[in-house]
């Protein structure tokens, strides 16, 4: 692959949109290293600590590395810009680590004047290593992302179907490992062991117990926590199964089209395989911190991939074959059917759980905070990993909804990039403003500008990778003239499938023990 090939792989995505995401980081760091925003004036007694301090006792390896990751956005969209305009590494990499290095600097130099933060030359050299930890992120995709791509075009040039399950298998994958807060200490893995659940259904069993017991103490707020605990997770669970359900439907079509496999053969095989990737996905979560292991959670992804295999089973067709030959026209009453199940998924995990405030006064207390003036505050006061849990699951919702409504309302074909993200963007804040003004009366529930925010980021990214999958596709659409010698090669396992399917005919064969006996007999 030739350097002016890699090169034009972050050079085809518009200039506006990589200042749109290193304005953004750059907000986010402004907005994480300045809060509680209350400066002083030297006279009154502020920057006692001085300016670029270096008592160490007064940090955690905890604050080193979110000072670290903090910049690690910043150092990649740096690179990303000046990448557009200057193509020579070292002073790419010289603007790049200049730049973060003013950014830290100021802020540290802030932080002297306000009594709630501590100026540290830690934080700095911290947030250098991040800058540069960007840059290192942005040289290796820019090596290697455009092999991927390549590959993965000639893969799904010649085996589309195959390829599709592949990917579907890794969404299935990341969603399961979000927030990828993955943990090796021995102490913690010892209370996952022992949150364990082996019980079904004893997780919402309890819920409903802590719920009884709060109302009888006439706690409404514990009450309203444990019934949005139990219906978060029966949603959390039906999600589950119909993700399953749809492995299970793309398993069939798979083997029934590319390896000819009977109808009984592939229900069997693919029962098989979403049993199988079912309790991988339980076994991968249990070194999650935020995550636990819950036999409900094996049985209703179970409960949906044999559910679609038995329908199969019985109708003795898939209904995914009907789906593949249609083309987008024919598919779009389907895809309003998802559209609507995620507006409505959507609108059931923002008001739930459907308790709202009875005393006057409350909802005005709340509306008028200044905490919902300040995106992505309230993040700020919990776990990191249960933050980015809840920032990724927001995102990727309005991410599913853009894809469902660009393709269920023709939005394709019509007017360029730009016009439609705006457009899917707009959608996605009318939705999401009223159930942030219902939230206002909800006890628990928090109406801030941020689900606005997430809303936007999760429809254009929508937008932006179904432009990318069509572009894939309309590429990987256009004949090629292949070589006997170019073709690609079966993997492993496509060439023990297709050994089952297709028997090799100078085997030794072993005589019938029916067929012997009866010679015998004869004999």
């Amino acid at each position: 692959m030739s350097k002016h090939s890699r090169s034009t792989a972050f050079t085809l995505i518009s200039s506006r949109y990589v200042e749109i995401l290193t304005l953004v980081s750059l907000l986010f760091i402004i907005q994480t290293g300045l809060l509680p925003f209350d400066f002083l004036s030297p006279d009154n007694g502020a920057g006692d600590r001085g300016f670029f301090t270096t008592a160490v006792n007064q940090f955690t390896y905890p604050d080193i590395l979110s000072n670290i990751f903090l910049y690690v956005p910043l150092g990649f969209c740096l690179h990303w810009r000046f990448f557009r305009l200057q193509r020579r590494c070292v002073i790419r990499w010289l603007l790049a680590l200049g730049g973060g290095l003013v950014t830290s600097g100021v802020i540290e130099w802030l932080q002297s004047y306000s009594p709630a933060r501590v100026s540290s030359m830690i934080d700095l050299v911290s947030n250098m290593i991040g800058c540069a930890l960007g840059g290192v992120l942005f040289t290796g995709i820019q090596q290697y992302l455009p092999r991927f791509v390549a590959a993965v075009m000639a893969e799904l040039h010649t085996w589309r179907l195959q390829t599709t399950v592949k990917a579907y298998m890794l969404i299935l994958i990341f969603f399961a490992t979000m927030p990828f807060s993955f943990t090796l200490n021995p102490g913690l893995l010892k209370r996952q062991a022992g949150m364990v659940n082996l019980i079904p259904f004893a997780s919402v069993t309890g819920d409903s117990q802590d719920a009884e017991q709060a109302l009888v103490r006439h706690d409404h707020r514990a009450y309203a926590f444990a019934q949005w605990r139990r219906l978060e997770r029966w949603g959390r669970w039906i999600v589950e199964a119909l993700s399953f359900a749809v492995f299970a439907q793309l398993l069939i079509v798979l083997l029934r089209n590319d390896y000819g496999f009977t109808v009984r053969a592939s229900v069997a095989l693919a029962g098989w395989y979403c049993v199988l990737l079912a309790v991988v996905l339980s076994l991968i979560q249990f070194p999650i911190i935020s995550r636990h292991v819950d036999t409900t959670d094996i049985l209703f992804r179970c409960a949906g991939g044999l559910t679609v295999a038995m329908m199969t089973w019985w109708t003795r067709r898939s209904v995914g074959l009907l789906v593949i030959r249609q083309t987008i026209t024919g598919m779009r009453p389907r895809l309003r059917i998802g559209l609507y199940l995620t507006m409505a998924y959507i609108v059931y995990s923002g008001i739930i759980p459907f308790i709202f405030l009875q005393k006057n006064g409350s909802a005005f207390a709340q509306s008028s905070s200044t905490n919902p003036l300040m995106p992505f505050l309230g993040y700020f006061y919990t776990r990191f990993d249960v933050a980015a849990d809840d920032i990724l699951e927001k995102i990727a919702t309005y991410t599913v909804l853009a894809i469902m409504l660009v393709l269920s309302t023709r939005w394709y074909r019509r007017g360029s990039l730009s016009w439609r993200a705006f457009k899917v963007a707009k959608f996605g804040v009318c939705l999401s403003i009223p159930i942030e003004m219902v939230q206002i009366f909800i006890p628990i529930r928090v109406a801030t500008i941020t689900d606005p925010l997430l809303a936007i980021a999760g429809c254009v990214s929508g937008v932006l990778i179904l432009d990318v999958i069509a572009n894939a596709l309309r590429h990987s659409s256009t004949p090629t003239q292949v070589s006997v010698s170019q073709q690609p090669s079966l993997s492993p396992v496509d060439e023990l499938i297709q050994t089952l399917m297709q028997p090799d005919p100078n085997a030794p064969k072993e005589p019938s023990p029916k067929r012997t006996t009866i010679k015998m007999s004869k004999i």
